[in-house]
């Protein structure tokens, strides 16, 4: 489904980008990606980057609002 959604909005090489809600984004890197019986994406590998490290580009977010 991720893919569909980058794909349908032209985000297919855009960098995966993962907000914990505390102000404290993650930047994974194919180290991060495995398999079980779905896929992970284990964090624990990288350091987290605060918001206020971001680029005001990167800060910004637009969030799906699905239509009724």
């Amino acid at each position: 489904m991720l893919y569909n959604y980058a794909v349908a909005n032209g985000l297919q090489n855009a960098p995966i980008r993962i907000c914990d809600g505390m102000a404290v984004s993650y930047f994974p890197e194919m180290k991060c990606l495995g398999r079980s019986t779905s896929t992970v994406i284990d964090l624990s590998t990288i350091d987290p980057i605060e918001f206020d490290e971001l680029t005001p580009l990167e800060q910004r977010v637009t969030y799906c609002v699905p239509v009724k």
